[in-house]
């Protein structure tokens, strides 16, 4: 589950970039598990509940309508700027796999890459691992932050993609719908850490 996961997930978030960007807003060519979803105002903060992790974002200004996606927790679009923000979380995971590996699946089909820039910073009291990226998505130029962190056995992945000459118009969107990122602790459980 957990490779083959993280690189379809990686897929899901190229494919909604790019369809987003060929649609220009037109609801009716997008397929039947991407619909959009207007927001009225301000989004966020966004609460996910699932049963192995709980986790809250930050959030966006106007401008930013939500996307309903099958294996993306929560995403957005900005149709005036062509851009996308995706949060999604993988559980299961052995705990302390480098943050460097757990990024770079995010980047299998991405060519061309050059990597911007890569910083340590902190996300929830965990070290993250944040990475700006130029590369190609089948032959169209895209540019990529990604923040990836680990929280006991989950991944969190946040992921704001762009056409690069756009890039900077909602960067810092996206670093404020990351800042308010945080987790639900779920009780220690012996019996399980023990497995």
């Amino acid at each position: 589950m957990k490779s083959d996961d993280r690189v379809k997930c990686a897929l899901v978030i190229c494919c909604i970039f790019f369809l987003l960007c060929a649609c220009s807003g037109n609801k009716a060519l997008l397929p039947a598990k991407v619909s959009l979803k207007e927001e009225p105002d301000k989004v966020g903060p966004v609460e996910i509940k699932r049963k192995d992790t709980s986790y809250v974002t930050g959030t966006l200004p106007i401008g930013w309508t939500r996307l309903n996606v099958g294996k993306a927790d929560v995403a957005f679009t900005n149709q005036y700027h062509n851009a996308t923000i995706i949060a999604v979380a993988h559980c299961g995971y052995a705990k302390h796999v480098p943050l460097v590996a757990l990024r770079n699946h995010l980047l299998l089909d991405i060519t061309h890459r050059q990597i911007e820039s890569q910083e340590e910073t902190v996300l929830d009291a965990r070290f993250a691992l944040k990475t700006v990226v130029n590369g190609h998505y089948e032959n169209a130029p895209i540019k990529l932050t990604m923040y990836t962190t680990q929280i006991d056995k989950c991944v969190y992945d946040f992921v704001y993609i762009s056409a690069p000459e756009s890039f900077s118009a909602c960067q810092s969107d996206f670093d404020s719908f990351v800042s308010g990122f945080h987790t639900e602790r779920i009780p220690f459980n012996m019996e399980e850490e023990s497995r």
